[in-house]
């Protein structure tokens, strides 16, 4: 039987995340200790030092790893292999959405692997819409979490707390938690349909 994380760490393809690596001389993706405490207090469970982490990561590669995890087949055996992906079973779209920080790790002590799904806002706002959509896609993917050994979590990263995002998907989702950004930023706006623009203060927009 595969390796969960040893199938995300296959998955991931993205450039810019081996660039990142690159350009910082790392071999891996480190998360920082109070980065790791802050999402420990959020989710109730510890994350380690050893947590694999990774950055843009495609929600198709995740739902291909899940499937492929819960096949319970070796490498050998699921490449190849056709998975039924359609009605409600449909967890791979074909599409590029992903999510901007995925961490994974294999809970002390026991079979249970943790995902946590992040979604940062820095300067914009936060769309219910679209944060909905994005929670139906990961249940989809993890249908029984507490029962198929991969406990997912979705969390959002904002200097302000959303006041009006709905819980409805999962009764713990979304966590919040605050992400400090430099006040002090320009944005550029255009002014008219010549392509005129202004450079002005951008602000903290990070509702509803």
């Amino acid at each position: 039987m595969s390796d969960f994380i040893t199938l995300l760490e296959q998955f991931n393809r993205k450039e810019r995340f081996f660039l990142f690596l690159r350009a910082t001389g790392k071999d891996e993706l480190k998360l920082s200790t109070e980065f790791e405490e802050q999402l420990s207090k959020k989710i109730g469970v510890k994350v380690p030092d050893c947590a694999y982490a990774a950055t843009d990561y495609h929600l198709d590669w995740l739902a291909a790893s899940v499937k492929a995890y819960q096949s319970g087949l070796s490498e050998e055996q699921y490449i190849g292999k056709p998975f039924p992906n359609h009605g409600e079973q449909k967890t791979v779209k074909g599409s590029q959405e992903d999510i901007d920080l995925l961490i994974a790790f294999k809970e002390k002590g026991t079979d249970s692997y943790h995902v946590i799904l992040v979604e940062a806002k820095g300067y914009g706002s936060w769309d219910s819409a679209q944060l909905r959509s994005k929670a139906e896609r990961l249940k989809q993917i993890f249908p029984n979490p507490d029962k198929d050994g991969i406990r997912p979590h979705f969390c959002l990263l904002s200097p302000k707390k959303p006041q009006r995002l709905s819980a409805e998907i999962r009764r713990d989702w979304p966590h919040w938690t605050c992400l400090d950004v430099p006040v002090k930023r320009l944005e550029v706006t255009r002014i008219d349909s010549g392509g005129n623009f202004k450079i002005c203060h951008g602000g903290l927009r990070t509702g509803p």
